[in-house]
Protein backbone atom coordinates (compact mmCIF):
# COMPACT_ATOMS: atom_id res chain seq x y z
CA UNK A 1 0.00 0.00 0.00
CA UNK A 2 1.27 3.87 -0.85
CA UNK A 3 0.58 6.16 1.78
CA UNK A 4 -0.17 9.76 0.40
CA UNK A 5 -0.44 12.92 2.21
CA UNK A 6 -2.25 15.51 0.00
CA UNK A 7 -1.29 19.08 0.77
CA UNK A 8 -3.23 22.01 -0.57
CA UNK A 9 -4.80 25.52 1.37
CA UNK A 10 -7.95 25.07 -0.95
CA UNK A 11 -10.50 22.60 0.36
CA UNK A 12 -11.79 21.39 -2.87
CA UNK A 13 -8.73 20.87 -4.45
CA UNK A 14 -7.12 19.17 -1.42
CA UNK A 15 -10.76 16.81 -1.47
CA UNK A 16 -10.45 16.11 -5.42
CA UNK A 17 -6.77 15.10 -5.01
CA UNK A 18 -7.54 12.96 -2.24
CA UNK A 19 -10.70 11.02 -3.57
CA UNK A 20 -8.75 10.61 -7.39
CA UNK A 21 -6.18 8.94 -5.30
CA UNK A 22 -8.08 6.90 -2.42
CA UNK A 23 -10.02 5.52 -5.05
CA UNK A 24 -6.62 3.40 -6.37
CA UNK A 25 -6.86 0.26 -4.40
CA UNK A 26 -3.10 0.30 -3.43
CA UNK A 27 -3.26 3.86 -2.33
CA UNK A 28 -4.07 5.40 0.99
CA UNK A 29 -4.47 9.11 1.97
CA UNK A 30 -2.71 9.01 5.73
CA UNK A 31 -3.20 13.06 5.72
CA UNK A 32 -4.35 16.21 4.23
CA UNK A 33 -3.18 19.30 5.91
CA UNK A 34 -3.56 22.63 4.49
CA UNK A 35 -0.11 24.68 5.08
CA UNK A 36 3.04 23.50 3.42
CA UNK A 37 4.75 24.61 6.80
CA UNK A 38 2.73 21.30 8.33
CA UNK A 39 4.38 19.08 5.98
CA UNK A 40 7.63 18.30 7.28
CA UNK A 41 5.91 17.39 10.80
CA UNK A 42 3.53 15.72 9.28
CA UNK A 43 6.06 13.37 7.61
CA UNK A 44 8.11 13.16 9.93
CA UNK A 45 5.14 11.69 12.14
CA UNK A 46 3.14 9.71 9.45
CA UNK A 47 6.57 8.43 7.20
CA UNK A 48 4.24 8.56 4.17
CA UNK A 49 5.97 7.17 0.45
CA UNK A 50 4.87 10.25 -1.00
CA UNK A 51 3.93 13.95 -0.61
CA UNK A 52 1.77 15.94 -2.62
CA UNK A 53 2.04 19.79 -3.21
CA UNK A 54 -0.77 21.69 -4.75
CA UNK A 55 1.28 24.81 -5.37
CA UNK A 56 -0.55 28.10 -5.67
CA UNK A 57 0.67 31.76 -5.78
CA UNK A 58 0.33 32.33 -2.36
CA UNK A 59 2.64 28.95 -0.73
CA UNK A 60 5.01 28.66 -3.41
CA UNK A 61 7.69 29.61 -1.34
CA UNK A 62 6.31 27.26 1.80
CA UNK A 63 6.61 24.25 -0.55
CA UNK A 64 10.05 24.61 -1.75
CA UNK A 65 11.65 25.10 1.80
CA UNK A 66 9.13 22.01 2.88
CA UNK A 67 10.47 20.36 0.49
CA UNK A 68 13.95 21.07 0.92
CA UNK A 69 13.44 20.19 4.53
CA UNK A 70 11.78 16.68 4.00
CA UNK A 71 14.33 15.88 1.69
CA UNK A 72 17.08 16.28 4.25
CA UNK A 73 15.32 14.83 7.34
CA UNK A 74 13.25 11.40 5.09
CA UNK A 75 15.34 11.44 1.96
CA UNK A 76 12.97 8.41 0.92
CA UNK A 77 9.77 9.96 0.67
CA UNK A 78 9.26 11.36 -2.68
CA UNK A 79 7.54 14.69 -3.29
CA UNK A 80 5.43 15.42 -6.14
CA UNK A 81 4.59 19.15 -6.85
CA UNK A 82 0.79 20.03 -9.22
CA UNK A 83 0.12 23.33 -10.13
CA UNK A 84 -2.02 25.62 -12.50
CA UNK A 85 1.01 27.96 -12.31
CA UNK A 86 2.67 28.42 -15.64
CA UNK A 87 5.73 29.21 -14.42
CA UNK A 88 8.64 27.21 -16.28
CA UNK A 89 11.25 28.65 -13.24
CA UNK A 90 9.63 26.97 -10.43
CA UNK A 91 10.68 23.79 -12.26
CA UNK A 92 14.45 24.18 -12.20
CA UNK A 93 13.88 25.31 -8.09
CA UNK A 94 12.05 22.26 -7.79
CA UNK A 95 14.82 20.38 -8.71
CA UNK A 96 17.02 22.29 -6.66
CA UNK A 97 15.07 21.04 -3.79
CA UNK A 98 14.81 16.97 -4.61
CA UNK A 99 10.97 17.47 -5.50
CA UNK A 100 10.65 14.21 -7.54
CA UNK A 101 7.89 14.92 -9.95
CA UNK A 102 5.98 18.19 -11.09
CA UNK A 103 2.83 17.87 -13.19
CA UNK A 104 0.67 20.94 -14.28
CA UNK A 105 -3.07 21.16 -14.19
CA UNK A 106 -3.59 21.04 -17.90
CA UNK A 107 -2.27 17.06 -18.39
CA UNK A 108 -3.31 16.31 -14.93
CA UNK A 109 -6.68 14.45 -15.98
CA UNK A 110 -7.10 11.53 -13.25
CA UNK A 111 -5.54 9.03 -15.28
CA UNK A 112 -2.26 11.36 -15.47
CA UNK A 113 -2.25 12.27 -11.46
CA UNK A 114 -2.80 8.36 -10.76
CA UNK A 115 0.07 7.92 -13.09
CA UNK A 116 2.56 10.26 -12.26
CA UNK A 117 1.84 9.35 -8.33
CA UNK A 118 2.89 5.33 -9.12
CA UNK A 119 5.86 6.33 -11.21
CA UNK A 120 7.18 8.44 -8.53
CA UNK A 121 6.74 5.93 -5.99
CA UNK A 122 8.28 3.58 -8.34
CA UNK A 123 11.40 5.62 -7.96
CA UNK A 124 10.66 7.32 -11.85
CA UNK A 125 11.58 11.12 -11.87
CA UNK A 126 8.34 12.71 -14.37
CA UNK A 127 9.05 16.18 -15.16
CA UNK A 128 7.68 18.14 -18.40
CA UNK A 129 9.69 18.24 -21.28
CA UNK A 130 11.23 21.56 -23.65
CA UNK A 131 7.75 21.34 -25.97
CA UNK A 132 5.40 20.75 -23.17
CA UNK A 133 6.51 24.14 -21.80
CA UNK A 134 6.58 25.71 -24.79
CA UNK A 135 3.24 25.61 -24.37
CA UNK A 136 2.74 26.11 -20.93
CA UNK A 137 4.93 29.21 -20.49
CA UNK A 138 5.69 31.31 -24.13
CA UNK A 139 8.69 32.57 -22.26
CA UNK A 140 10.12 29.29 -21.01
CA UNK A 141 14.28 29.10 -22.07
CA UNK A 142 14.42 32.98 -22.51
CA UNK A 143 15.58 34.24 -19.51
CA UNK A 144 18.40 33.05 -17.30
CA UNK A 145 18.58 32.20 -14.03
CA UNK A 146 20.04 35.65 -13.22
CA UNK A 147 17.05 37.03 -14.47
CA UNK A 148 14.64 35.11 -13.25
CA UNK A 149 15.66 35.85 -9.83
CA UNK A 150 15.31 39.39 -10.40
CA UNK A 151 11.94 39.09 -11.97
CA UNK A 152 10.45 37.34 -8.56
CA UNK A 153 12.26 40.11 -6.36
CA UNK A 154 10.74 43.18 -8.45
CA UNK A 155 7.32 41.18 -8.49
CA UNK A 156 7.86 40.96 -4.30
CA UNK A 157 8.82 44.52 -4.57
CA UNK A 158 11.87 44.46 -3.32
CA UNK A 159 14.02 47.59 -3.81
CA UNK A 160 16.83 48.27 -6.11
CA UNK A 161 19.68 48.01 -3.43
CA UNK A 162 17.31 45.12 -1.96
CA UNK A 163 18.14 43.06 -5.31
CA UNK A 164 21.33 44.22 -5.43
CA UNK A 165 22.69 42.97 -2.04
CA UNK A 166 20.63 39.82 -2.68
CA UNK A 167 22.13 39.10 -6.08
CA UNK A 168 25.91 41.05 -5.42
CA UNK A 169 24.89 43.08 -8.71
CA UNK A 170 25.75 46.73 -9.42
CA UNK A 171 23.18 49.27 -9.92
CA UNK A 172 24.44 49.59 -13.56
CA UNK A 173 24.37 45.89 -13.28
CA UNK A 174 20.58 45.60 -12.83
CA UNK A 175 20.00 48.01 -15.05
CA UNK A 176 21.97 46.05 -17.76
CA UNK A 177 20.12 42.88 -16.75
CA UNK A 178 16.64 44.73 -16.63
CA UNK A 179 17.48 46.39 -20.82
CA UNK A 180 18.04 42.73 -21.31
CA UNK A 181 14.85 41.24 -20.29
CA UNK A 182 12.60 44.05 -22.13
CA UNK A 183 14.72 43.45 -25.41
CA UNK A 184 14.18 39.86 -25.14
CA UNK A 185 10.33 40.37 -24.40
CA UNK A 186 9.68 43.53 -26.29
CA UNK A 187 7.76 44.77 -23.54
CA UNK A 188 8.40 48.64 -23.34
CA UNK A 189 8.75 48.61 -18.94
CA UNK A 190 9.67 46.02 -16.36
CA UNK A 191 6.06 46.74 -14.76
CA UNK A 192 4.27 46.21 -18.26
CA UNK A 193 5.99 42.42 -18.18
CA UNK A 194 5.66 41.75 -14.51
CA UNK A 195 1.72 42.36 -15.09
CA UNK A 196 1.38 40.27 -17.90
CA UNK A 197 3.44 37.23 -16.33
CA UNK A 198 1.57 37.17 -13.37
CA UNK A 199 -1.82 37.86 -15.22
CA UNK A 200 -1.01 34.62 -16.72
CA UNK A 201 0.92 32.59 -13.97
CA UNK A 202 4.37 32.65 -15.50
CA UNK A 203 5.61 34.49 -12.46
CA UNK A 204 5.12 33.19 -9.45
CA UNK A 205 6.61 35.16 -6.32
CA UNK A 206 9.14 32.87 -4.35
Amino acid sequence: MVHIVVISRHNLIRRLLSDCLAAQKDFAVAAEPERTEDAPGVCEKLRPDLLLFDLALDNVRGALSSSAAIKKSSPSAKIMFLTGLSDSSLIADARERGVDSFLFYYNCMQEGLVTCARGTTGGYQIYPNEEMLRQIDPFAGVFTRREIKLLCMLCESKSREEIGAALALSPSSIKGCVSSILNKTGYGSISQLLSHMLSRGCLAPR
